[in-house]
């Protein structure tokens, strides 16, 4: 097929200093001459090699930090990750109060929520959490005036708050209940009031039940300190009963501490003794006793 349905013609000659000359061809040559020109005035691409940046390439797997939201097939939505300090603060929904601000230090113990900004199910929807000279700044709403300015300052400044047992290791009695009990201590700043939340779950190869507390239900509550208290005992209740049967193991875990406050150990264990004898269980009763 030729260019513009011409057919080419006319002489054609050329010289050693010249790559193709076409002086009378139609337009069809000249279309070709002027190609031809263009490329030989294209400079030659010459290959080089250059220093290959540095990439720092992640080792291991992924793994899960935590199941913020317990609800089957139900996801967290966390979003608007910045770091502040040494932990992560990010937005994030657990299923029972709404989309509210939550930190991690990389461990599913330290990965709380700070605070319930709007209280209930209902969401603050902290969103354009960012970090300025080292104090944190985002939005959230309230519930009272809808979206507002909201910052949190550097932990430096902030309260610490620590589980550890006091005396939850004994045994359960035979008949009605029998106090095990686990003291949360405050540290830092203690000039205001601060609040967090604890649950009771079973624990270890042989987990209590919540048959094994007051009430037939596994304890949970709050815990709230005044302005300068640094200390706070958490008391469960242990059923005493006549039955056989092997120690069990439960622990108390601290979670939703009030905005300002950082959990530091975040659960502590206690074990309730069998004081029931029977041959096949002597030896664990020894080893309870020891």
């Amino acid at each position: 097929m030729f260019f513009f349905g011409f057919i080419p013609n006319g002489g054609l000659s050329w010289y050693s200093t010249e790559v193709i000359s076409f002086p009378q061809l139609s337009m069809f040559g000249q279309f070709l001459q002027r190609h031809n020109m263009s490329r030989q005035r294209t400079p030659h691409r010459r290959l080089h090699v250059e220093q290959l940046e540095h990439r720092c390439l992640l080792a291991g797997m992924p793994e899960l930090l935590k199941d913020i939201n317990l609800s089957t097939n139900t996801f967290d939505f966390a979003t608007d990750f910045v770091e502040f300090g040494s932990l992560v603060y990010f937005s994030a929904n657990d299923g029972t109060s709404g989309r509210e601000l939550w930190k991690s230090n990389g461990t599913e113990a330290g990965t709380v929520r700070i605070m319930d900004i709007q209280p209930g199910i209902l969401s603050s929807n902290p969103g354009t959490l960012t970090n300025v000279l080292g104090t944190l700044y985002f939005i959230a709403d309230a519930g009272i005036r809808g979206f507002e300015s909201w910052i949190l300052r550097p932990e430096v400044n902030s309260t610490s708050l620590a589980i550890a047992a006091a005396s939850a290791t004994k045994a359960e009695g035979n008949t009605g209940t029998t106090a095990f009990t686990f003291t949360v201590t405050r540290s830092g700043a203690v000039s205001g009031a601060t609040t967090v939340n604890y649950t009771v779950t079973g624990n270890g190869a042989t987990p209590a039940t919540a048959s094994d507390f007051g009430g037939n239900v596994f304890p949970t509550g709050q815990v709230a300190f005044a302005v300068g208290e640094t200390s706070k005992v958490i008391t469960n209740s242990v059923r005493g009963d006549a039955t056989v049967e092997s120690n069990e193991g439960f622990q108390v875990t601290l979670a939703n501490a009030s905005l300002g406050a950082s959990i530091t150990t975040a659960l502590a264990t206690g074990l309730i003794g069998n004081d029931e004898t029977s041959s096949h269980l002597l030896d664990e009763q020894q080893k309870f006793n020891d």
